[in-house]
């Protein structure tokens, strides 16, 4: 319980931190985007987790940037709170997730095609092999009462990955590798499934 209860201090944190970095940029009259200030202080998964976290249950439709502001350093983030998230083994989610992307998304994009699960397999054939398991992981999960845990697991790798696959195709667009980029972006998101898709079938076996 001690790892549970330093995750969920350290993403707690995570929020407070970006609602600082927030307050700045309001003082200076920028333009704030959430999710930037979240990636500004937290890693790519803390930052992911703490948005789709904040969209969950502190969000309003239509609520100004000082209210969004005021939510964020409210939050909570609490082991009760990412078990109706993402499932009772949502810390080894993350410890998983951890391990393949680390702290900086653009190198884990720039090796995905050199990880060995990927390394010789090409793209379509591999993107074919993982949307066949996670239709599978899909299916036996929804039969365990699990679908919407596997669901938020997928869309919190769906979050990182349109985030920051955006900005390293923007930085990269004239190098004239577009093509090359946009594989290993997508294969990266792949990596990410892959890996959820072993953890649920570990768990649903278990």
């Amino acid at each position: 319980m001690k790892r549970e209860q330093e995750r969920t201090e350290a993403l707690t944190q995570v929020a407070h931190m970006a609602a600082d970095f927030m307050s700045k940029l309001l003082d200076q009259n920028n333009n704030v985007l959430l999710e930037d200030c979240l990636n500004r202080v937290g890693s790519p998964l803390d930052a992911a987790l703490v948005e789709r976290e904040w969209l969950r249950k502190y969000r309003i439709p239509g609520m100004p940037a000082q209210q969004e502001l005021q939510s964020l350093r409210s939050m909570q983030i609490a082991s009760e709170d990412l078990v109706d998230h993402l499932g009772p083994r949502w810390i080894l989610i993350l410890d998983r997730l951890d391990h393949l992307i680390k702290s900086d998304y653009e190198q884990f994009i720039e090796t995905s095609s050199d990880i060995s699960i990927s390394r010789y397999i090409d793209i379509a054939e591999y993107r074919g092999g993982v949307s066949r398991d996670a239709s599978e992981v899909a299916s036996i999960a929804a039969e365990a009462g699990m679908e919407a845990e596997w669901e938020n697991s997928v869309m919190l790798a769906t979050v990182i990955s349109q985030y920051h696959s955006s900005k390293y195709l923007t930085k990269h667009y004239g190098n004239g590798m577009r093509e090359l980029n946009s594989e290993k972006a997508n294969r990266a998101e792949l990596l990410m499934t892959a890996e959820l898709c072993q953890v649920f079938k570990e768990g649903l076996a278990s």
